[in-house]
């Protein structure tokens, strides 16, 4: 309901805390991030991507979308390296 109202911030809550319940769970994650980007808080974001990254190693498409993560946050030097 918080994203149909555009309440991109509070949508990431719940999204996070579901993913906390459920760290295996791709789906709760990838919509906690969705919800990051549409909420234009790029540190969140990255932060998310390194809370993921201590629960699972990064695969060529989730280390692609963190350097875009970082590249959108102002970090050119290691988006570059990602």
């Amino acid at each position: 309901l918080q994203t149909k109202r555009y309440n991109f911030k509070a949508a990431a809550d719940i999204f996070r805390s579901a993913w906390l319940m459920e760290p295996s769970s791709p789906d709760a994650w990838s919509y906690w991030c969705e919800a990051l980007e549409a909420s234009n808080d790029d540190q969140a974001l990255l932060r998310a991507y390194e809370e993921l990254f201590e629960h699972r190693a990064p695969d060529a498409k989730l280390l692609t979308n963190y350097g875009r993560a970082l590249e959108r946050a102002g970090q050119i030097e290691e988006a570059l390296e990602c």
